[in-house]
């Protein structure tokens, strides 16, 4: 039996939840003519179409209205009546998200993948009048999209309160134009105002997509971080200093990382995980017709794997 990969959509009202999944039925790098089955568990101002859904997105949507009636029996026939490819859930901001993770799926059915989507309007206060509630949104989700995010709204209260929650979750800022913006210089986890900038563990992914759009800023700096020591075939002085990165899901695993300058690379042991500080520098790179950054270890050190292998790019 094929797998069908269940995408669940969570926030509160009026977060955005509609408008993010209809933008994402309406991709087609993300909908390739798979039958799908959305389910709506709560009504918004913004509603479906559900003629255009089905004609364009081979999409049929089915209400449920009463958190009494969102059972396995239901799931169960839902899964027979439509046969779906792919299942998508809206859920209600409202409802306990632990009901739904606990309920036995239908046979075939794999959560591919948790959404929640945020006012950053109405973030400030949800967060701090209802921080329980807000916490449930947040604490399972595999992605965060904070939309609406124009000035003087600062991302990095968005990320710090979000991450307090769920370490984990990869975290999208997208304006009111639907424009995906990231942290500002002066909101990056670590001061880039010193000499020596130390990349704490989960904000590897930060760094890695500031340095390669902002290589020059990093020029001279020196860089301490932890990550794999993943060598370079043909070149004993160099190793790329690398985390595995998972964008969504398991299927987009893949190393990123520098390259880095160590004279006694050939000793190290494949992809053993070491602390390195090393100075920045920034060459061109032909292959890709662009500059980019590149270390030279001053000081390196065998450490332990980290638990959390993976990185995520918030």
């Amino acid at each position: 039996m094929n797998e069908v990969p269940v995408y669940v959509f969570t926030g509160f009202i009026e977060s955005g939840k509609t408008c993010f999944i209809k933008e994402m039925l309406h991709d087609k790098t993300f909908n390739e003519k798979e039958k799908n089955l959305l389910i709506v568990l709560e009504e918004g101002i913004e509603e479906y179409d559900q003629n255009e859904l089905f004609d364009q997105c081979h999409t049929v949507v089915e209400f449920v209205t009463k958190e009494a009636d969102f059972t396995t029996e239901l799931l169960n026939d839902l899964n027979a009546k439509h046969k779906p490819e792919r299942v998508l859930i809206e859920y209600n901001g409202m409802w306990s998200l632990e009901n739904f993770l606990e309920l036995d799926a239908p046979i075939g059915w794999v959560l591919a993948q948790i959404v929640t989507t945020v006012n950053a309007i109405t973030f400030e206060m949800f967060i701090n009048n209802m921080r329980s509630f807000m916490r449930e949104q947040l604490l399972y989700s595999d992605l965060i999209v904070f939309n609406r995010c124009e000035e003087p709204i600062k991302k990095s209260f968005l990320r710090n309160n979000a991450k307090s929650i769920n370490q984990k979750a990869q975290i999208i800022y997208e304006s009111k134009d639907g424009i995906i913006t990231n942290l500002a210089q002066e909101e990056l986890p670590y001061d880039m105002n010193q000499k020596e900038v130390k990349i704490e563990d989960i904000d590897f992914g930060i760094w890695y997509m500031d340095a390669l759009d902002h290589p020059q800023v990093y020029k001279d700096k020196i860089i301490t971080v932890k990550g794999m020591a993943m060598k370079v075939e043909n070149h004993d002085q160099t190793f790329v200093i690398a985390r595995n990165a998972m964008v969504c899901c398991a299927d987009d695993i893949a190393p990123i990382g520098f390259l880095c300058y160590f004279p006694q690379a050939q000793d190290l042991a494949p992809n053993e995980w070491v602390e390195i500080s090393a100075r920045s520098d920034v060459l061109f790179n032909e292959e890709y017709g662009e500059e980019m950054l590149v270390l030279e270890v001053l000081k390196l050190k065998a450490v332990v794997p980290l638990e959390e292998e993976f990185v995520y790019f918030s």
